[in-house]
């Protein structure tokens, strides 16, 4: 351990960032905090404010772990295991399971992983194995972490995660310390904010007309009025909403406005196929639909745009876009975890004091509490709030009985006004919360 307390003040090559780092204090209570742990043979899981590496710090213990010589399974998204190196990645589930018994540190997916094991017809030889799990809020899912743990026995698990999963916020009857034990340590996002590491931003909610057609203007009038020339700001709505907002947007202000989507619904690969034609014009290029992720590079990449519309279903795209000069997300259609969007932009964005965040719905309480919530001081453990299995079935019925009254013929959804359609759609996801908890009593 007093090895691993020097190296850790060290400088190191990041191979997901490519640079030489150092790690910051936090960084460096967490690692000094799974290893205490080590000690005890326990499981446990860390938690770190979003856009503070927690990739970075889950992958540099899993390094100083296969340094001591253990044997160290790090599992993670696609977009991070890229950037690993060749020679410690692994993506073929048939011999995942062998690759594992012969390396001592083995990087792959936790869908590769629970395929192999499904595939598996061996038991594990080695007596012990540690999992890091980097943002480990899947293993709530489908029972994904136990079949894994019932794989590999005598094993230890430990999980990083932005956003802890605690009584308040459960989706699936299990916390955060159902799964993992116990929390080893927190970085919240008022200590990431307190420390500098996170910029400050700023969110205004507006009530919004219940046409449509006068909502799209309302916000289009606003975007014109308040977006700042020479830097960009992201336009998050629904594909059937884009051609609307880009051809009022193209009317009616002088803004640089980009778009980029895929559909294989034909009227709107229809439009998209227009937009590219006066996005060659504009900009000199020759691009055809031939060459889909070349025409999202350089639209994602052109500094010249100043307004960049998106489908909000297609979160990977924030991933791809270079968020150097955003200063303002308009939100028209919100995520289940805006936070997660704004927190990546906040860490990539160079050229504004705070970030201006936008959102065309009222969900100020829902989302004053999610802060309040992963600002937690600390995990209070607590039971997992699973009841009898008729509690369940008599919420469910009472629920659905509410949306009958409500919408007694599916296909008059469309037909609803936006506050109807808010409150069915509201409906339908607490019968499938209800659903879901249930479904875990077995």
């Amino acid at each position: 351990m007093i090895i691993i307390k020097t190296i850790l003040h060290e400088s190191f090559k990041d191979e997901i960032s490519k640079n030489t780092i150092k790690l910051r204090n936090y960084q460096i209570r967490a690692i000094k905090a799974v290893f205490d742990r080590l000690d005890d043979n326990k499981d446990g899981y860390v938690s770190i404010a979003k856009g503070c590496g927690n990739s970075t710090t889950s992958f540099r213990l899993a390094q100083l772990l296969a340094e001591n010589n253990l044997n160290v399974v790090y599992m993670t998204n696609n977009n991070i295991l890229r950037e690993l190196p060749q020679e410690i990645t692994f993506k073929n589930s048939k011999s995942l399971i062998d690759d594992i018994e012969q390396n001592n540190l083995v990087c792959t997916s936790h869908l590769l992983l629970n395929k192999a094991i499904k595939k598996s017809n061996k038991k594990f030889n080695l007596k012990k194995c540690i999992f890091i799990y980097d943002e480990c809020n899947w293993a709530w899912t489908n029972n994904k972490h136990e079949h894994i743990k019932n794989f590999f026995k005598q094993s230890l698990f430990y999980g990083f995660t932005a956003s802890p999963i605690y009584c308040e916020n459960l989706d699936y009857c299990k916390t955060s310390s159902d799964i993992f034990s116990k929390e080893l340590y927190s970085y919240k996002l008022i200590d990431a904010y307190a420390d500098g590491y996170i910029k400050p931003f700023k969110i205004n909610y507006f009530k919004t007309p219940a046409n449509k057609r006068k909502k799209i203007h309302d916000i289009s009038d606003y975007i014109i009025n308040n977006q700042k020339k020479n830097s960009m700001g992201i336009l998050i709505t629904d594909l059937e909403s884009i051609p609307k907002y880009y051809k009022y947007l193209k009317e009616k202000s002088n803004l640089n406005i980009g778009t980029f989507f895929q559909t294989k619904k034909e009227k709107y690969a229809k439009n998209f196929k227009r937009y590219l034609d006066e996005y060659n014009q504009e900009y000199n290029t020759s691009f055809d639909l031939k060459n889909i992720s070349s025409i999202k590079k350089h639209i994602f990449n052109n500094k010249d745009i100043e307004l960049l519309i998106i489908p909000y279903k297609n979160k990977t795209y924030i991933d791809k876009i270079d968020l150097s000069k955003t200063n303002t997300l308009y939100f028209d259609k919100v995520y289940k975890d805006p936070l997660s969007i704004i927190l990546k932009l906040n860490n990539k964005t160079k050229c504004y004091e705070h970030v201006n965040i936008n959102v065309f719905k009222n969900i100020k309480s829902k989302f004053d509490n999610n802060l309040k919530i992963i600002n937690k001081n600390k995990h209070i453990e607590s039971e997992s709030k699973l009841r009898e299995y008729g509690y369940y079935i008599t919420e469910f019925n009472k629920k659905y009985a509410i949306l009958s009254d409500k919408l007694p013929d599916q296909d008059n959804f469309d037909k609803l006004k936006e506050e109807k359609k808010e409150e069915v759609s509201t409906l339908i996801n607490e019968m499938q919360l209800i659903k879901k908890k249930y479904k875990n009593i077995f």
